[in-house]
């Protein structure tokens, strides 16, 4: 006769020592995560968008492309582990259950509690598993409003022969902790990548969340000729009388990227907007069936009369 009580005290150790390694390694990772300076991403930035010859094979390492070595701005490709790890140790836990409470029989009357546990992590295992594969395959984290159109070859092409400078302002924050990179046709803010040729207008948002400390968070909102609102957190910025001379010059500096900010103004302009680009949007050639095929036709042409149209 099979001794279930055993059997599940076997499994349930054995489950308990791997999430045990599992949580230390993800504890150790999200530490280090959480440490790292700003400067050090600031100092990726510098590296990846300095380095006029992605994707060559240097000694003893082959470099990524562009693209590849932006992602690590923000660290997506460690986030994409972390968040693996942390996955596989749901899927863990639930095969674990899975060989006990089904292929031992069913026959382990155990306590509720345990039962309901185990039952959790089942669950959680099989809502997050789209999700997860979703955030994973994403091919570049660092490009939204493209990334879930264009194919990862087609961006990488994008981002060949682009050479980046840094934008200097006149206002030091701006400068210190707010750096953004440009070349002829793309801008680099915080790791995430705007196309100067699809953005129509921008916006600045600003939460209060920190307001008693001095500080909020301010959001660089985006919008694209296909309809994509992009979001750029640009940091926290302190609440003093400095801080609209800094947005001022930020919108002057966009402004001379053929990008306005807020120019409809008033109630329902981004209604507005949105409504005057889908009515261009729909004016592209009808050749262009495809969503990949019109944002290559935008990409690649002129779009400054398309944007003087909507403004």
């Amino acid at each position: 006769m099979i001794d279930y009580k055993a059997l599940y005290l076997k499994a349930a150790l054995r489950a308990g020592f791997i999430l045990l390694c599992l949580f230390a390694v993800i504890t150790a990772i999200l530490v280090i995560c959480i440490g790292l300076p700003e400067w050090l991403s600031r100092r990726i930035a510098r590296r990846a968008l300095a380095d006029p010859e992605p994707g060559t094979t240097r000694p003893g390492r082959r470099c990524g492309t562009r693209m590849e070595q932006i992602e690590w701005i923000r660290f997506y490709p460690l986030k994409k582990r972390i968040l693996f790890l942390v996955w596989l140790f749901f899927a863990v836990f639930s095969a674990m259950a899975f060989q006990v409470y089904i292929l031992a029989g069913g026959g382990i009357a155990g306590d509720a509690k345990d039962i309901g546990f185990s039952l959790f992590f089942c669950l959680m295992t099989v809502v997050t598993l789209v999700p997860m594969l979703r955030y994973i395959l994403c091919p570049y984290h660092s490009m939204p409003g493209l990334n879930r159109i264009l194919p990862k070859e087609e961006m990488d092409s994008l981002m060949t022969r682009e050479h980046f400078q840094q934008v200097r302002f006149s206002d030091e924050d701006l400068d210190r902790f707010h750096p953004i990179y440009r070349s002829a046709n793309w801008l680099v803010a915080e790791g995430t990548v705007i196309s100067k040729k699809l953005a129509v207008m921008a916006h600045l948002e600003y939460g209060y969340g920190l307001k008693r400390h001095g500080f909020h968070r301010v959001w660089l909102e985006v919008y694209y000729l296909n309809g994509q609102k992009i979001k750029i957190q640009l940091g926290r910025w302190p609440i003093d009388s400095r801080e609209r001379e800094k947005a001022r010059k930020l919108e002057q500096f966009l402004a001379e990227e053929n990008i306005r900010m807020d120019a409809l103004g008033g109630m329902g302009w981004k209604e507005k907007l949105q409504d005057r680009i889908a009515g261009e949007y729909g004016c592209l050639p009808p050749e262009l069936e495809s969503e990949a095929e019109k944002i290559m036709y935008l990409l690649k042409n002129d779009t400054s009369e398309i944007k003087q149209h909507i403004l």
